[in-house]
This record gives structure tokens, sequence and C-alpha cells, in this order.
């Protein structure tokens, strides 16, 4: 079976395109970028998550792409693929949490398509002006810092104790059910810096930081010390026998990972919540705590949640 990854390269071999979080197009006097995201009830959503909370994290997932480049996204269109039996009650629930996502985040929902479909289906579609270049996973150099904003591993927490019923804290629940884009801390480090890599962590941290490392054709050590991990995120792994494997591999936390040079960290650290996780340099690969690493993240083709 063909791999996710595999498929995209294909895809992107043939358009021509960078891989990157959103599409960037230049019209003759503007930079815009979009994202896109499909989702399906069997692969993407466990067992007895509502309707609302699919459309929020519908929302969150194409906003977040967008946060990766630097810009406050204007729109959010989703189109539904309804099973017939209830298709107004569904749509109304997963309208009402996409909407409720997009105003949390101060973006515009604009509507999109309903059409009958086996399973349900949501695609969601964002788009923005971006005023600068906008980051690329491609930017990182070495000499760089590698940061990130957000925690990690507080999805994969809140996901477990969803799909095995057990009490948690609502951080971690929220982390999995409402996700929020990191939008603001986005913006704010593709203004005050020249040069910066992104990307948000989707499919898991240290994939997240393979490819910026392999599209940038650098060297990245992460320090595991260094990896913020919440204390409620610790605390449940530990009283429930997750390993640090599962939270730095598992996604869905939607922080941003950045490369950036040193003067521009230390100048954006502590207003947009940035750790330093680890460094780039000269050569090639993921290493953790002086070990390679081969992250293969998550697999649409491969894995289900």
């Amino acid at each position: 079976m063909v791999s996710e990854r595999a498929l995209v390269e294909r895809i992107l071999r043939l358009t021509r395109m960078p891989n990157d979080d959103s599409a960037l197009v230049r019209t003759s006097s503007k930079l815009l970028a979009a994202s896109s995201d499909i989702a399906f009830s069997s692969t993407h959503s466990p067992k007895g998550i509502s309707h609302y909370y699919m459309g929020w994290r519908s929302a969150a997932s194409n906003l977040s792409d967008l946060a990766a480049t630097g810009a406050q996204p204007l729109a959010f269109l989703l189109s539904l693929g309804l099973p017939s039996n209830n298709s107004k009650k569904l749509s109304q629930q997963i309208v009402k949490g996409a909407l409720d996502a997009c105003k949390q985040h101060g973006t515009a929902y604009a509507g999109g398509d309903v059409k009958r479909a086996k399973e349900l289906v949501l695609a969601g579609f964002a788009l923005v002006e971006l005023k600068g270049k906008g980051m690329k996973r491609s930017n990182a150099r070495a000499g760089d810092v590698v940061c990130i904003a957000g925690s990690i591993g507080d999805a994969a927490c809140g996901f477990h104790a969803l799909s095995k019923n057990k009490k948690t804290p609502v951080r971690l629940l929220n982390a999995f059910l409402k996700p929020r884009a990191l939008l603001k801390q986005g913006a704010m480090v593709a203004k005050a810096t020249k040069r910066a890599a992104c990307m948000d962590v989707s499919d898991g941290l240290l994939f997240t930081c393979s490819e910026i490392a392999r599209l940038s054709k650098v060297r990245i050590d992460l320090e595991s010390l260094s990896i913020p991990i919440s204390p409620e995120a610790h605390t449940y792994a530990a009283s429930n026998s997750l390993p640090f494997n599962r939270l730095v591999n598992w996604g869905e936390d939607y922080s941003l990972v950045f490369s950036m040079g040193v003067r521009d960290f230390e100048k954006l650290y502590k207003k947009a919540g940035l750790v330093c996780i680890g460094f780039a340099s000269k050569g090639r690969g993921l290493y953790l705590d002086g070990k390679k690493l081969n992250a293969k993240g998550y697999d649409a083709f491969k894995n289900s949640i």
C-alpha cells in the first residue's frame, strides 16, 4: 500500500509545488496562502466524539496550517458529505462547532457545500492574504535555535482518556476536542524575523522536526528534557503507562515548531512564549539526545484515530 508521504511527494513533483503547511499563491499584487484538510468519520474521529467537536476540529486543523505561515486567516469554508439519515441534525451540530471555532480564532465562517455520502465527510478550506513572505518548512539554517510555542502530549493524553472513558483534567480533553491554532504566535514570529522556518505539530513533534530538517537540508538535534510537556500530561501519562514516545509521536497538539536565528529567538522567546528544544547545524537528519531517528509520523493510509 502506498504511504501518504510517498503519495504527497508524487503530487508535489507533478505540480512542482513546495512542501509546506499551506499553499502560497502569488497574484499580480497579492500573496495568498490556502489550506485544505479532509476528515472521514471512520478514520479520523474516535467513537463517542460529538459532531460539534468534529466541526471544531476541522476548522482548527485548517487554521493551524495557516498559523504556520504567520498570518491571520480571512475565511474558513466547510463542505460536508452527509449520510441520508439524520443529515439535518448532523449538519447543524457540525457547523455550530466550526462556527464557534472560527469565532474563537477571529476568522469568518464563509459557508461551504453539502452532498449525500455513504459516511460522514468534512472537507475544510481556509484562506489568508499574507503581508510578508510567509514562513516555510525549508527556511531553517545551520546555527538556528529550534524552538516551540505550545506544549506536547496534551492531545495524546486527552484522546487516551476519551477512548478509555477515564477521568482527566479539562486541559487534556480540550487539547484533543477543542484545539487552538496558535495564530498570534505564528504572526508574531513571521513579522519580527526576516527568515524563520515553521510547521505545526499535527503529525507528531519528532516527525515535524524531521520534515524541517529534511526540507531545509540541515541536521536538527533535540534535547528530550527541553520538550515542554505540561504537568497534567506528565501526571496522566505516568499513571496510565503512556511512554514518552507516545507523547512526542502522536500529534494533534497544533503547537508550532520554529527554526530561527539566535538573535531572533532571544528577542522573541518571552513575547511569543517560545521554548528552545534544540539546534540546527550542518549535516542531515533528526537526532534526539544524540541518537539519530527515523520519525514517520501519522500516515492517513496506514493509521486511524
